[in-house]
């Protein structure tokens, strides 16, 4: 047990011994990891032994969330970049900080300290006072470059502005108005750019993971636009129907000229209720239903079920739902990087339901689904769940 005047005392005599260490000329590197040992006995040195043997028992933890606190002000600065337009005005174009200022609308000063984090950063280059835009932050904060991380950019945006809002969601139920999809003036763009482009990358390893039927006709949402390029792209005779709520419809024929959809391959596009069992899904025959996040929306309304319901009424023999969910272990601690997806699931739905593998493939084999397979996709960070009728 450490504590009383010997535990004093034990500092003291630490404190004197590393002082005399310090003494003898030492590699930089030694002399500042020493300075650092000595800085815990200037002040309560028993107290800071405590704290260090505490630190040292959860040595992993510890550092585990000392860097995720960190990468929160990272994050936090290249969020503000990004909204400020600082990437667009260097894109190409060195500048003075002065310059930047000028027209991202804020303080010289502002943005010489902004400029100094994001070059620190390595997002950024300086040379004789002129700042530009590093190779990568060229080609990844491009809204228009074929590796444009600016999707993901805008979905963490919205959350940042959405999160003063989810104490109050997490007390109420009720979804942040910013993050709700079915409410026109919240960051409706944000969302679906983001998933779509989240969902061409999950997409491709899932269309080459699955062991589909030839799938001539099928229905996805307005989330799932770049995922029906790929089927197109993977099924030469596949066309696609296109079905959401109104403002989510509007949104439709930019998404598909994004990710390359041909008129020629789409059956037809309309509009929905939002409530399955009132609404048609066009020809309500189809090989493939695409699902995204519907299991979890509106839990009082039992709306994911009745979705899971219609999508495998409207099937046709043989064909598959596919529905892109946050699936749970049953018996063991959800993967870290799986989780985080779960976060993004409570933003949108914050009393949503924890979707385990056993209680949703027990759900979809109660209405009659079989053969249901859980696909996990990048690197398990993101799972699709397969049911065949």
């Amino acid at each position: 047990m450490i504590g009383g005047d010997s535990d004093k005392n034990t500092g003291r005599r630490i404190a004197s011994a590393l002082r005399q260490v310090a003494k003898r000329r030492l590699p930089d590197k030694w002399a500042s990891r020493l300075g650092l040992v000595r800085g815990l006995f200037v002040k309560d040195g028993a107290t800071q032994m405590r704290r260090l043997m505490m630190v040292a028992r959860h040595f992993r933890d510890y550092q585990r969330i000392d860097r995720a606190l960190f990468y929160h002000r990272f994050t936090a600065t290249l969020l503000l970049a990004h909204r400020l337009g600082i990437f667009d005005v260097l894109r190409g174009e060195p500048s003075t900080a002065s310059a930047v200022a000028h027209k991202c609308d804020i303080g010289e000063k502002t943005a010489h300290n902004l400029l100094r984090i994001l070059e620190s950063q390595e997002l950024v280059e300086c040379t004789e006072d002129r700042y530009e835009a590093t190779e990568f932050a060229e080609e990844f904060f491009d809204p228009q470059s074929s590796v444009s991380m600016v999707p993901m950019l805008e979905v963490c945006d919205a959350y940042a502005e959405a999160f003063p809002f989810f104490v109050d969601a997490a007390r109420s139920g009720q979804t942040p108005a910013l993050l709700d999809i079915f409410d026109d003036q919240g960051r409706t763009d944000a969302l679906l750019n983001g998933v779509n482009y989240y969902l061409d990358q999950a997409g491709r390893e899932l269309i080459a993971r699955v062991d589909w039927p030839p799938i001539r006709h099928f229905i996805v949402g307005s989330m799932g636009v770049s995922f029906s390029s790929l089927v197109i792209s993977a099924f030469d005779e596949a066309r696609v129907t296109y079905g959401c709520l109104p403002h989510l419809v509007e949104r439709i024929p930019r998404l598909r000229k994004q990710y390359g959809v041909p008129d020629g391959r789409v059956d037809e596009t309309h509009s929905h209720g939002g409530e399955p069992a009132d609404d048609r899904w066009g020809r309500e025959a189809f090989d493939l239903v695409f699902l995204t996040k519907k299991m979890i929306l509106d839990p009082s309304n039992n709306l994911g079920p009745k979705f899971a319901q219609k999508a495998f009424d409207v099937l046709n023999p043989g064909g598959v739902t596919v529905f892109w969910e946050t699936i749970h272990d049953d018996l063991s601690p959800t993967p870290v990087d799986r989780a985080m997806e779960g976060f993004l699931d409570f933003g949108v739905s914050p009393d949503g339901p924890v979707l385990t593998g056993c209680e949703f493939c027990e759900e979809l084999e109660h209405i009659g689904y079989r053969d249901v397979e859980v696909v996990e996709c990048l690197q398990g960070a993101t799972t699709f769940t397969v049911a065949r009728k």
